[in-house]
């Protein structure tokens, strides 16, 4: 019957990467920009400061031991001995949140394809590793209602491909590793992380972000299911169709 949930679905929970997957990778010269505009809000040299906010300090940030934009400001500003003044900081603090709002933006056929899974019975989770803008803004994107169970590497305090983050996600969504299925860009050996939990794992590259983020070094060797957009993925299940719901 259109509309109604099936029984007999090929997994119990669909988990999804963020970026790359659910929103585009951030593109290289918006993101170049706000950093430059951070370093001269708070008076630090622009080629250390995005060296630092780009590569020093990301795996901090990412694991949640930097608990917010202030903190990961002042770290930089402390290692190069800058004491910017409170509203240097806080002007900092706004242009990062804004990039990361204009970054949340959904894929243009990931909300519908969300809606198609859910009606169809699926369970949907997410698997971010991020640092604490993203979910201090997640409540504030359409893709918050869909997603049961959002996992951020930053609250969590641990990094794809590490197991535990897979096992917390599939307790969260009550199902067993086998009966879910992850979807991501290849980033950080995610997808393989994903399998040598009992998950099945299917790669998503869109043509257009081929040249925007060489760090998914997993697309270029995968040899397993793969699509090309978040609706593509509704031909791999069986029988959902978002012209049917």
């Amino acid at each position: 019957m259109v509309g109604q949930a099936r029984t007999n679905l090929p997994y119990d929970a669909i988990i999804f990467d963020l970026f790359g997957t659910l929103v585009d990778d951030l593109l290289t010269e918006p993101f170049t920009q706000t950093l430059e505009e951070m370093a001269s809000f708070v008076g630090a040299p622009r080629d250390i400061f995005l060296q630092m906010w780009m590569h020093d300090t990301w795996p901090l940030r990412a694991a949640g031991h930097l608990p917010d934009v202030e903190a990961n400001i002042l770290y930089i500003c402390t290692e190069l001995g800058i004491t910017p003044k409170p509203e240097q900081i806080q002007r900092a603090i706004h242009r990062r949140l804004e990039l990361t709002r204009q970054s949340l933006k959904p894929r243009h056929d990931a909300l519908e394809t969300l809606e198609a899974l859910r009606t169809a019975g699926y369970k949907l989770g997410l698997i971010s590793d991020c640092s604490s803008e993203v979910p201090l803004l997640w409540r504030t994107t359409p893709l918050a209602a869909y997603i049961d169970a959002p996992i951020f590497s930053c609250s969590v305090k641990l990094k794809k491909p590490d197991p535990r983050i897979y096992h917390l996600a599939c307790e969260r969504l009550e199902i067993a590793p086998e009966r879910g299925l992850f979807i991501a860009n290849g980033e950080s050996n995610e997808l393989a992380g994903a399998q040598a939990i009992g998950m099945e794992a299917m790669l998503i590259r869109v043509p257009y972000a081929e040249e925007h983020n060489p760090r998914c070094h997993e697309a270029r060797t995968w040899r397993g299911a793969r699509i090309e957009s978040i609706k593509g993925l509704l031909a791999h299940l069986d029988g959902v169709r978002v012209e049917e719901l």
